[in-house]
């Protein structure tokens, strides 16, 4: 939801403890990329372009901003990173929390192209069990609706150039450590059926996103935030689930 000053998002489920990335989209404004530019064209961060290059968005999608979150051993680590855009400061990550244990309402700021981006954070995984299913296999919206347990996080409306009339699209996406293989598990939903994507294409992998282009996809692969006020908490059924699966 979208409160005061700020994007307050939920995602029910489990992140592994193995650096696998959970990769959240924005779309708020002009610009942004459709595609994934390789690295050297613009900010990145933890390898995220050499692996996820060439990665194709809806036609309607083009995000501006980009939230990488993972963890592994005892590290939490959340890195901002703007797409899009040659910021003229501020060009590396916001590492909000390298600590040890689980973060809980832990904050990290920077300064990117002259927007302070706020970033909050906090984490539960009792969930342990996950939701279960096949790959490919329709979520059980009821077990997914029963998990209250997971990731929260906010950021500031002005770092993502939202003022408190506009709508705007987020896609979520589960990947691996090198941002180079993409799990089944998106908001907004694949069609039932859909395996998990892979890289360079469902069907091969060749070391980058390349040949992933979502607009081969029934329906958006993204979801819209409403102007402030409307819930925006959502299930992945399962973060962990999409490993599970394989």
């Amino acid at each position: 939801m979208t409160r005061g000053d700020k994007l307050f998002l939920g995602l029910t489920g489990n992140l592994e403890a193995n650096f696998n990335k959970l990769h959240i989209y924005i779309d708020s404004e002009s610009g942004g990329e459709n595609t994934i530019a390789p690295a050297g064209v613009f900010p990145d961060s933890d390898g995220f372009r050499n692996g996820s290059n060439g990665l194709t968005f809806d036609s309607a999608f083009s995000p501006d901003h980009l939230l990488i979150i993972r963890r592994g051993g005892t590290d939490f680590d959340v890195d901002y990173v703007r797409l899009g855009a040659i910021v003229a400061n501020g060009a590396g990550p916001i590492i909000v929390n390298d600590i040890t244990g689980t973060p809980s309402g832990d904050t990290g700021s920077g300064v990117f192209g002259g927007r302070n981006v706020e970033l909050t954070v906090a984490y539960n995984d009792s969930n342990m069990a996950g939701i279960g299913g096949n790959q490919g296999a329709a979520a059980d919206q009821n077990a997914a609706l029963a998990v209250t347990t997971g990731l929260e996080l906010s950021i500031n409306l002005a770092a993502l150039a939202v003022d408190q009339n506009t709508e705007f699209k987020i896609s979520v996406m589960q990947n691996n450590q090198a941002h180079n293989f993409l799990s089944n598990q998106l908001l907004g939903g694949l069609p039932v059926g859909t395996n998990n994507l892979g890289g360079d294409g469902a069907s091969g992998f060749t070391g980058n996103l390349g040949g992933v282009d979502l607009n081969q996809f029934a329906g958006d692969q993204f979801f819209t935030v409403p102007t402030p006020g409307a819930a925006a908490v959502l299930g992945l059924g399962g973060l962990a689930a999409a490993r599970r699966r394989r």
